[in-house]
């Protein structure tokens, strides 16, 4: 049984518009289902990022390590790995220091356990 409305022939039971609004439910749902696996994966991955740099930091004194740390930006909505202590130097060397660089490679393992982490979880 059909019917006509003010914006033109639509479904009473069935059809297009029903499908329509099944497809908009489903795809709401897919999209929350994406912001907690996203939330869930980035956590993740920073603790890894966070551990590993500690691990890797250079250990004269353990300031540096003690430094690093995730912070959660609310108006942006983001997570950044910081140091408080400038590791520039440490990361990339220096006139009279070689580099002895400990986020790049940590950021590089904890991307590819990240990597694992989804695909074991079929989200790839």
């Amino acid at each position: 049984m059909r019917c006509v409305s003010s914006e033109g022939e639509r479904a009473v039971s069935g059809g297009p518009l029903r499908a329509e609004a099944k497809f908009r439910f489903r795809l709401k749902e897919v999209m929350r289902e994406v912001r907690e696996n996203t939330d869930t994966e980035l956590q993740g991955w920073g603790e890894d990022l966070v551990g590993m740099a500690k691990r890797l930091a250079p250990k004269r004194t353990g300031a540096m390590a003690e430094t690093i740390e995730i912070v959660m930006s609310a108006e942006e909505m983001r997570r950044v790995v910081r140091e408080k202590k400038p590791g520039a130097a440490q990361e990339f060397g220096a006139a009279h220091h070689g580099a002895q660089p400990h986020l790049i490679p940590a950021e590089f393992r904890a991307r590819d356990n990240m990597r694992e982490r989804i695909e074991k979880r079929g989200l790839v």
